[in-house]
């Protein structure tokens, strides 16, 4: 696992803002905002496999980014739009981008 570097540092950072301003797995407060999905989207496509070697296990050492993540692939509308992929497009995604409402798997 990686825990060094500029962009451990900058999730480092990120998580900090995350523990100190959101609260019930939000980024910002304990509502919905944007900065819940920018997150998520982030987390998403860093863990998806974009980058050879780098996975969902890169975000181990922060749970704060992995529960705003995961209170976005619980919304009834994202939860659903997975759901519906075309089984050709689930091929492309690993099972942890697929299943955002669930914890990763590391």
């Amino acid at each position: 696992m990686v825990t060094a570097g500029p962009a451990f540092v900058q999730m480092s950072k990120c998580e900090a803002f995350v523990q100190k301003h959101g609260k019930d797995g939000h980024a910002v407060g304990s509502t919905l905002t944007i900065a819940d999905f920018y997150i998520s989207v982030a987390v998403s496509f860093v863990a998806c496999g974009f980058y050879d070697g780098v996975g969902a296990y890169a975000f181990k050492p922060f749970p704060g980014l992995c529960a705003v993540r995961k209170t976005i692939g619980g919304l009834p509308s994202v939860k659903k739009f997975y759901d519906e992929l075309a089984e050709d497009y689930k091929k492309m995604y690993k099972k942890e981008i697929l299943n955002m409402a669930e914890d990763f798997e590391f």
